[in-house]
């Protein structure tokens, strides 16, 4: 159960191996942004992780790029409304307020 609202564990998320700013990965879970969105209706800031297959990060960032873009009605050439910041060499955070 999460802030009253019960789940399914059809999974678990293998722990990273060290590193400072670790520990708090028993307390993460992991939704699918439509249910996110149910549950927390009222929510201003969501942040979104993108993991890539090796050697395709550019091309992921630039299709999540497009669909925030489309889906937040950002015009062509228009400054975004969302930010993007890189997390390592394979995956980025997207975060939309």
């Amino acid at each position: 159960m999460i802030d009253g609202s019960d789940f399914q564990v059809i999974g678990v998320v293998e722990k990273p191996k060290g590193g400072f700013g670790m520990g708090d990965e028993d307390r993460r879970v992991l939704i699918p942004i439509s249910t996110f969105r149910k549950v927390y209706p009222t929510a201003d800031e969501v942040n979104m992780r993108a993991q890539a297959y090796p050697k395709m990060l550019d091309q992921a960032v630039d299709q999540i790029r497009e669909v925030l873009e489309r889906r937040r009605n950002v015009p062509f050439g228009g400054k975004d409304n969302f930010r993007s910041r890189p997390r390592n060499n394979k995956s980025r955070n997207f975060i939309t307020s």
